[in-house]
């Protein structure tokens, strides 16, 4: 997405941003202070590929990322 500007004045909350980001990100990450179950389970469940909780490390944010790519990649792989 070019400017998160008109996400953020279209959806108060940034669960509702992930399926507007589709395959436009090849790799979709919600950042939350909420640790809730309920929170990350929606996030999950709307499209994104991680979820991680304040504070975080920039190593567990690569760790993450680096996982969803590589399952991305072998479940496209196993596809066909």
């Amino acid at each position: 997405l070019a400017s998160s500007a008109p996400l953020a004045t279209a959806c108060p909350s940034g669960e509702n941003a992930i399926p507007l980001a589709g395959s436009a990100c090849p790799v979709r990450v919600t950042v939350s202070s909420a640790r809730s179950m309920r929170h990350s389970r929606t996030a999950l469940s709307r499209g994104a590929d991680v979820y991680l909780t304040k504070p975080y490390t920039d190593q567990e944010l690569l760790q993450h990322v680096a996982n969803a790519v590589t399952g991305r990649v072998e479940r496209h792989a196993a596809a066909g």
